[in-house]
């Protein structure tokens, strides 16, 4: 068998499904509906929740900069690619969060990555939460620290293990703010006083959570109030902030450490001007965004309740995202071609993307929708439901 032979993909569930969800052509920008393979779709799967990434604060703030920046600099941050709108972007992330400094990465993915490559050592321990995002669990994998999980959102386990690696030089707690398939939040305050108390250093992915949760926006960590307690925060300007990239927020010695020794910042050419300059509006924009964030929660309970009722087997949630499980992967890949069909777009999630057992279609009632979707989603579920 040659090399290529080996590399082997299992597709029997699509193929069984006579369709594929993964990789479709999208011919539109984000809105009430989108264009994909060339059929108008209501939009479930952005993670745009806020519905700004086609707005005209976001966009006339990107032209500018390419007019004064060209498309890009063509260089890593620690040359040339470091405009001054890097900067204005990392002091403003910093600020929005409480912290001192923060770093900007090409991807929320890469931030993760190199969260841990150089604080955490073979003398070390990390111990994360089970269904953390796989950049968080990968990023520590690729350090030499021992690697501990726990059960989902178990602070009692938790405790046990922080007692039982007392051993270690460092204990590191790593966990999502908001979970991006089971739509709940992490015990941030019960975890930041088992972190004081064990002496642990606490790092934070609110990818999800940033820009929706919290009255002005800031995240789990607003919401929890723990603003000021936690170590660490890495996230995403590209979900509910509309725009492209990631960050690393932090104390200002263990920022500057990472901008001359972390690969993923140090090596990767810097955000294009015209997405940094995005983001910069897009900060402004999230803080006054608290009626879009009122239309978010009122759409998701909308189609909460309008689901549930009917009869779906949905993740407990108290945030604007949530899924329908299913034990059975073919079930979620099917479920997903028929309101493709009828004129839906939702992401099915199925393994290796989650456990055996635990497939399940992920939904964002995005803010962008109005009464008239969420109700015409509903009818098509119970339509589908009832064949």
């Amino acid at each position: 068998m040659g090399f290529e032979d080996s590399l082997k993909i299992d597709k029997g569930i699509l193929e069984k499904a006579k369709f594929n969800p993964y990789f479709m052509e999208v011919q539109s920008a984000l809105g009430k509906t989108v264009k994909i393979n060339h059929k108008n779709l209501i939009s479930l799967g952005s993670n745009d929740y806020l519905g700004i990434a086609n707005s005209k604060e976001l966009k006339e703030s990107a032209k500018k900069a390419i007019d004064k920046y060209g498309i890009s600099m063509c260089g890593t941050p620690i040359v040339i690619g470091y405009t001054d709108l890097n900067k204005i972007l990392e002091s403003k992330i910093a600020k929005f969060l409480g912290f001192d400094d923060s770093l900007v990465f090409p991807s929320g993915y890469q931030a993760n990555l190199g969260a841990f490559k150089f604080l955490a050592g073979k003398e070390d321990v990390i111990i994360v939460d089970e269904i953390a995002h796989s950049s968080v669990i990968q990023g520590a994998r690729l350090c030499r620290a021992k690697l501990i999980k726990f059960a989902h959102n178990n602070t009692d386990e938790l405790e046990q293990i922080l007692k039982f690696c007392k051993k270690y030089r460092k204990r590191f707690i790593a966990v999502d703010g908001l979970y991006s398939t089971e739509g709940d939040i992490a015990s941030l305050d019960i975890i930041s006083e088992l972190a004081k108390k064990y002496d642990a250093f606490t790092i934070v992915d609110d990818a999800h959570g940033i820009g929706i949760l919290g009255k002005n926006g800031k995240g789990s960590l607003e919401l929890k109030n723990v603003l000021g307690k936690i170590d660490m925060v890495t996230g995403s300007l590209g979900k509910a902030l509309g725009c492209a990239g990631g960050f690393i927020a932090t104390n200002s010695k263990v920022a500057e450490f990472f901008r001359y020794f972390c690969p993923p910042f140090v090596y990767s050419t810097a955000l294009p001007p015209s997405i940094v300059a995005a983001s910069i509006a897009s900060l402004d924009l999230v803080e006054k965004s608290e009626a879009k964030r009122k239309r978010l929660y009122k759409n998701k309970e909308m189609l909460f309740n309008g689901l549930k009722e009917i009869g779906y087997n949905l993740t407990e949630s108290d945030t604007p995202l949530f899924s329908i499980k299913s034990k059975e992967a073919q079930e979620i890949i099917n479920l997903a071609r028929d309101l493709y069909k009828k004129g839906v777009y939702a992401t099915p999630f199925v393994p290796p993307s989650v456990p055996l057992g635990s497939s399940r279609l992920r939904l964002i009632p995005h803010a962008g929708l109005g009464d008239e979707e969420i109700n015409t989603v509903i009818r098509i579920f119970k339509d589908l439901k009832s064949r």
